[in-house]
C-alpha cells in the first residue's frame, strides 16, 4: 500500500533513459479502481497524459517508461475522468457506506507490476502524518486508520451513481451538511425521481432555497416528481412571481394539483392534504377494481395512498371507504358498494389541520378524507400529516415515512 502523495513527484524517464518530467497526478476512469494514465509534468510540452501501458516498470522514486518519446501514444482523457489529486485529494466526498461528508487527506493505492489500483481514502488524522513524511509518529501514536474503500467512495459532484443508491433521508443529510450552493448543485445534478425524495426529506427551511438557485426548468422538474403536497410546501415559502413561475413550467396536470392546494391557508385540512389518492366507481367488481388500480397507478405506487380505496360517484361524492385489506381478501364477484363502510369520518378543507390530525389518531386511521361542502372529495390527510403536525423536527427527521 501507498499514499498519492508519496508518489507524486517522482520522476518519470522514458525507454532511452531520457527525463520526461515529474508525476503530477493519477488518472481513474469512471466505475474503475485502476490507474489507467499518468500525468506528467514537462519542461518543454507542459502536462501531458500517458496511458498506464506506456509504463515498463516502477522501483524507487522512479517510472520508466516502456517507450522512447519519438513513440509516445498520448492518452484520451474523459470528461469523466477521476485525477485523484485534483479531484479527489482535500476535497469532500461521500463516504456512501454512512451516509456522511468527509474530507480526504489521503488517497491510497495498492502497487503491483502490472499497474496500481486505488484502494481507498483516508480521512483521517493518519494520512495527514503520512503526507507530512510523518508516517512513523503516526505508528508510535498507534492513530487509527480511518480508511473507506474506493467503491464505497463518491465525489460530491460528478459520480453519482452510488450517491443515487442512498436512502432519500440519507441523501438529505448530506445535503445539509454542504453550504447552500453546493447543497443545490448536488440535488440539482440528480435524477428527477433520486431529487424529489430527497428533496421532500430536506428540513423546510432550506427546500425553497435549494429550488430557488436552480434553473426554473430544472426546478419544475423535480417538482413535478414530487406529492403535491409536498410540492405546495415548498412553492409557498418561494416569493410569489417565482412560485407562478415554476408552476407554469410544470406538467398541466401536476400544476394544477398544486395550485389548488395553495389556495388553502397553510393551517388548514386543505393546506395539508395530498390529491394522490385512489377513487373507484361503487358498481366494479373486486377483480374490476384491482385491475383498474394496476391499470392507473403501477407506475405512481409510491405516491398514490392505497390503504383505503374511496368509492365516489360520477359527481366525485364520496359513498363510502373501503379498507385496502377488504378489497384483497374479497370474492372476486363482489361489488365495491357491497364492501364499502359508509359511516366516514372526514373534514372539510377549510378546518384547522390539527383537529384533522387530531381525527386520524383518535379513530387510528392511516388517512383522513378531505370534502366540500357538497361531499365532493378534494384530497386526503395522511397520518405522516398528523406526525409532521405533533412531533418536534428532530424527532420527525428520525422517523421512516409511512407511505
Amino acid at each position: 500500500m501507498v499514499y498519492l502523495s508519496q508518489l507524486l513527484g517522482y520522476e518519470v524517464l522514458d525507454s532511452d533513459g531520457a527525463s520526461v518530467g515529474r508525476l503530477g497526478d493519477l488518472i481513474v476512469p469512471t466505475a474503475s479502481s485502476a490507474v489507467a494514465a499518468l500525468v506528467v509534468r514537462t519542461a518543454a510540452r507542459g502536462v501531458l497524459a500517458l496511458p498506464w501501458s506506456a509504463v515498463g516498470r516502477h522501483g524507487g522514486k522512479t517510472i520508466y517508461l516502456a517507450v522512447p518519446c519519438r513513440d509516445w501514444t498520448l492518452y484520451a482523457v474523459q470528461e469523466n475522468d477521476t485525477w485523484l489529486a485534483r479531484d479527489v485529494l482535500d476535497k469532500e466526498v461521500v463516504d456512501t457506506d454512512r451516509a456522511r461528508l468527509v474530507r480526504v487527506n489521503a488517497v491510497i493505492l495498492s502497487e503491483s507490476p502490472q499497474t496500481w489500483q486505488v484502494a481507498g481514502v483516508e480521512v483521517g488524522s493518519r494520512g495527514l502524518l503520512a503526507r507530512l513524511g510523518l508516517g512513523r509518529l503516526a505508528d508510535g501514536l498507534s492513530l487509527p486508520h480511518g480508511i473507506i474503500p474506493w467503491d464505497k467512495v463518491s465525489l460530491s459532484r460528478g459520480d453519482l451513481r452510488r450517491l443515487e443508491q442512498l436512502h432519500p433521508t440519507q441523501i438529505a443529510s448530506i445535503v445539509h451538511e454542504l453550504p447552500p450552493g453546493e447543497g443545490s448543485d448536488l440535488v440539482e445534478a440528480l435524477s428527477d425521481e433520486v431529487a424529489a425524495g430527497a428533496l421532500e426529506e430536506i428540513h423546510p427551511d432550506r427546500q425553497a432555497d435549494l429550488l430557488d438557485d436552480m434553473a426554473p426548468q430544472r426546478a419544475a422538474d423535480i417538482l413535478e416528481e414530487m406529492a403535491p403536497d409536498e410540492a405546495a410546501d415548498i412553492l409557498q415559502d418561494l416569493p410569489e412571481a417565482k412560485a407562478q413561475e415554476l408552476l407554469r413550467l410544470m406538467d398541466s396536470d401536476e400544476a394544477t394539483d398544486v395550485a389548488e392546494l395553495l389556495t388553502h391557508p397553510e393551517d388548514s385540512a386543505g393546506g395539508i392534504m395530498t390529491t394522490e389518492y385512489a377513487a373507484l366507481s361503487p358498481e366494479l367488481t373486486v377483480a374490476e377494481a384491482v385491475g383498474e388500480l394496476r391499470r392507473r397507478f403501477t407506475e405512481e405506487l409510491d405516491d398514490i395512498h392505497l390503504h383505503y380505496i374511496y368509492v365516489t360517484d360520477e359527481a366525485e361524492r364520496l359513498l363510502g371507504v373501503v379498507p385496502l385489506w377488504s378489497l384483497i381478501a374479497a370474492a372476486p364477484e363482489r361489488h365495491l358498494a357491497d364492501l364499502m363502510r359508509t359511516k366516514i369520518v372526514s373534514v372539510q378543507p377549510d378546518q384547522d389541520a390539527e383537529e384533522a390530525a387530531r381525527l386520524i389518531v383518535r379513530y387510528s386511521l392511516m388517512a383522513v378524507p378531505v370534502v366540500d361542502s357538497a361531499g365532493r372529495m378534494r384530497g386526503i390527510v395522511t397520518i405522516d400529516d398528523a406526525v409532521d403536525l405533533f412531533l418536534p423536527d428532530s424527532w420527525r427527521q428520525q422517523l421512516p415515512r409511512m407511505y
